[in-house]
C-alpha cells in the first residue's frame, strides 16, 4: 500500500456492497476455484472479511473467510437502484494492513503472470516470467512441493518466496508494467 488517497492519514476501515460474485473472487482463499490475481491482492495488502452475504446453491461461500451459516440476509429494496432477485449483494470489511509487501512491482509483476497460467504447476507456469526463468529460478526454489502447486494452489507466502527468487534474477524483464504513453501515440 503506497497509502495515497485514503489511506494518507493513516489505515482506514472501509466497508463496501459489492455483488457476491465479486466477494467470491476478491475474499477466495488458497486452493478455491475462484481465487486470481484480486484475491491475492487483497490478501497480501488487508485484513478483508465478509460480514452480510447471501446463501446461495452451489456457490463458494466456504471458499470465504468469515461467512457463516448464520449470515444475514439482505432484501433487494434495500439497494438503489433496487437489486433484481438474480443479483445477490454482500457487505466486506477492508481494513489495510500496516506493512507493505516487499518489492511491490515485482509481486505484482509475478502474481499477474502467473495467473495468466493459473492452473498448470509452477515448475510449468514459470517460464512465462520471461526467456530462462524455468532454468534459473527453478533451481532457486528449495521447495519442492511449492513446484507442484498451481497459482490458483499458492499462499501470499508461496508468492512472495517466487517473487525473492525473481528479483535476484539478473535477467528478469526490464519493464513490468503495461502501459501506454500518449507521446509515443500516432497522431
Amino acid at each position: 500500500m503506497n497509502q495515497s488517497w485514503l489511506q494518507n492519514f493513516g489505515r482506514v476501515r472501509m466497508l463496501f456492497w459489492i455483488r457476491h460474485s465479486t466477494a467470491q473472487k476478491l475474499l477466495a482463499r488458497a486452493g478455491s476455484k475462484f481465487r486470481g490475481r484480486v484475491s491475492v491482492q487483497a490478501e497480501t495488502c488487508t485484513e478483508s472479511r465478509l460480514l452480510i452475504g447471501s446463501s446461495l446453491e452451489n456457490d463458494a461461500t466456504s471458499d470465504v473467510e468469515g461467512a457463516g451459516a448464520d449470515m444475514l440476509l439482505h432484501e433487494p429494496k434495500d439497494f438503489h437502484p433496487e437489486a433484481t432477485k438474480t443479483t445477490q449483494f454482500a457487505l466486506v470489511q477492508i481494513d489495510p494492513r500496516e506493512k507493505p509487501v516487499e518489492n511491490i512491482d515485482y509481486f505484482e509483476y509475478v502474481i499477474r503472470t502467473l495467473f495468466i497460467l493459473k492452473s498448470r504447476p509452477l515448475h510449468e507456469a514459470i517460464s512465462i516470467l520471461g526467456p530462462g526463468a524455468s532454468q534459473d529460478l527453478i533451481p532457486k526454489i528449495t521447495d519442492a512441493a511449492l513446484l507442484e502447486r498451481a497459482p490458483l494452489e499458492m499462499s501470499v507466502e508461496d508468492f512472495a518466496t517466487v517473487t525473492q527468487v525473481f528479483a535476484m534474477w539478473p535477467f528478469k524483464p526490464d519493464v513490468l508494467h503495461d502501459f501506454y504513453d500518449d507521446d509515443m501515440a500516432p497522431s
